[in-house]
């Protein structure tokens, strides 16, 4: 995964390895032993979690984002601030 300069798109598509990566980033602080094996197996180094959470976020926090774009994902998964806001 390349890492993508501020102010422009990434060259490749979200792929389902990205998402794995991201919900691996989200889960590193509290199982950090088994997000560690889980990214060795991967084959991808810690700098490709936090790029991917990265694009993730990026991707949802877009003026262009829109929840039609993600059926399938859980409003939680879209983005922190969107989650927090459903709760009260």
């Amino acid at each position: 995964m390349d890492p993508v300069p501020t102010g422009q798109r990434p060259t490749t598509p979200f792929t389902p390895l990205d998402f794995q990566l991201v919900l691996l980033r989200r889960m590193a602080d509290h199982n950090p032993g088994p997000v560690e094996d889980a990214r060795r197996k991967l084959g991808v180094s810690a700098a490709d979690l936090r790029e991917a959470n990265k694009r993730w976020q990026a991707m949802v926090r877009s003026p262009r984002s829109r929840p039609h774009l993600f059926p399938g994902v859980p409003l939680w998964l879209r983005s922190d601030s969107s989650w927090r806001s459903d709760q009260g």
